[in-house]
């Protein structure tokens, strides 16, 4: 490996996708696992979501039926993307209502007998936990956009609908 080059460990041989080896002329299909086909019916949301998760569901299945299969096998993977949709649109409305940051305040006694005083003072600026919450529940609604090409450099790696063109449609010569 030439100097000042580095790769994760573990990181292995990119994967290059089944249309590409196609076009390439490099695609074996002897090599090829057998995967079986998803289930055809779209996915429906399951109960324990709430109104809003539902509908965050219902969009993410149709915008995932334009790119690929929605799939009922699907359900509760779209399930997860939409309480993390939903989470964190709830985390940020708190935020920019609240801030980014709190001030821990205390006590500070001054003095000692009748003289003593006590008053309140800021201690210190802290990072609100909702912060962290938020950019842990992004990490995983990423990692989730990442399994059903829901990103602009994922599109590639997943399995897309082929558009059907006019030689797809038997009627075409009439």
């Amino acid at each position: 490996m030439p100097s000042g080059q580095h790769t994760k460990a573990g990181s292995g041989r990119k994967v290059i996708p089944m249309s590409e080896k196609i076009t390439k002329g490099t695609f074996r299909p002897e090599r090829q696992k057998k995967i079986p086909l998803p289930d055809e019916r779209l996915p429906v949301a399951p109960s324990y979501l709430t109104n809003e998760e539902r509908q965050v569901f219902r969009l993410f299945v149709k915008r995932i039926s334009s790119i690929t299969v929605a799939s009922m096998s699907h359900t509760e993977i779209i399930a997860k993307l939409a309480i993390r949709e939903v989470e964190i649109r709830r985390l940020s409305k708190f935020l920019n209502k609240n801030g980014y940051n709190y001030e821990q305040k205390g006590i500070i006694s001054r003095g000692k007998g009748e003289n003593r005083v006590q008053e309140v003072v800021v201690l210190a600026i802290r990072t609100r936990p909702e912060v962290r919450q938020r950019h842990e529940a992004m990490k995983h609604f990423h990692s989730l956009c990442l399994e059903f090409g829901l990103t602009a450099s994922s599109l590639g790696r997943v399995a897309a609908k082929e558009k059907k063109s006019k030689d797809d449609n038997e009627f075409a010569d009439f």
